[in-house]
């Protein structure tokens, strides 16, 4: 497939979105759109190595999620706000829509809201090792991830953070861009890295799964030990005709393959590429 061009850099610019400050990136342009949303702990950074090989003919949106990468920071946060914003920043913008949304972890999560709250918004959906919330019998050990976190900063936390999502196997296939990866990591703002797990404690998104409306597919990371591949799958069959796909590598799958990742992007966006919304979501 022709791609945008792996030299291409993502524009990073600011915009107020639902009264906050939110950072995005933005590169690309086409009758289509694709929006790529990243992992708790994340920014836009994370499909630096992505969105260059995305097919041509596409817009590809990367936001800052509220409270992380260089957005606004936050004290609270709930999964409406995080969709809303992705919808009013595409609007404002002037984005074609319905488009192709990809998410990684939470961003699995608020891409899974996004189809199901703006089903106008999602023309087709992949949900990498998407969050789907946290069993009631490890939610005691979270929360007190969480005070650790506002206690003592993100630096007593990442060696446990990182070790299922970013195992040996995959750090030694690249050293160097795990240590950039964990130095971007450990530059999150406590604060709202907190909010952002306390509303992953919270979440209950399982019976969404079968509200899904358009197509989707379900990737999970083979060497993933924080949503392993039967998990995964597991999630897949309740959604209604979902396709499953099992990538070589971990949790941070855009960081680590990002080749892998932009491959089975472009190829589902291609089998499904979305019309714009006829009229446009206003």
């Amino acid at each position: 497939m022709n791609v945008i061009g792996q030299g291409l850099r993502m524009r990073r610019m600011w915009r107020e979105i639902g009264g906050a400050a939110m950072r995005y990136g933005l590169a690309g342009s086409g009758p289509g759109t694709i929006v790529l949303i990243h992992e708790m702990g994340g920014s836009l950074e994370s499909w630096d190595d992505v969105a260059g090989l995305l097919p041509e003919g596409y817009a590809v949106l990367c936001p800052d999620l509220r409270g992380a990468g260089m957005s606004e920071r936050v004290k609270d946060l709930t999964l409406d706000q995080l969709a809303d914003d992705i919808r009013q920043l595409v609007v404002e913008l002037g984005l074609a829509t319905p488009v192709v949304m990809a998410g990684i972890a939470v961003g699995g999560a608020v891409a899974l809201h996004c189809a199901v709250r703006h089903k106008e918004l999602v023309g087709a959906l992949v949900l990498m090792s998407p969050a789907l919330g946290v069993p009631r019998e490890f939610r005691q050990s979270r929360l007190e991830v969480v005070d650790t976190v506002l206690r003592s900063g993100m630096r007593t936390i990442v060696e446990g953070a990182l070790s299922g999502g970013y195992p040996e196997i995959m750090r030694a296939r690249d050293p160097e861009r795990y240590l950039e990866f964990r130095a971007r990591w450990l530059g999150n703002d406590p604060e709202s890295f907190a909010a952002t797990y306390r509303m992953l404690i919270d979440l209950d998104l399982d019976a969404e799964l079968a509200a899904i409306a358009c197509p989707a597919c379900v990737v999970a990371g083979a060497h993933d030990a924080v949503r392993t591949p039967a998990s995964m799958a597991a999630a897949r069959e309740k959604i209604p005709g979902a396709d499953f796909e099992i990538l070589d590598c971990a949790h941070h799958m855009s960081v680590q393959e990002p080749g892998l990742v932009a491959e089975l992007i472009g190829r589902f966006a291609l089998a499904h590429r979305p019309l714009p919304a006829q009229p446009e979501i206003a």
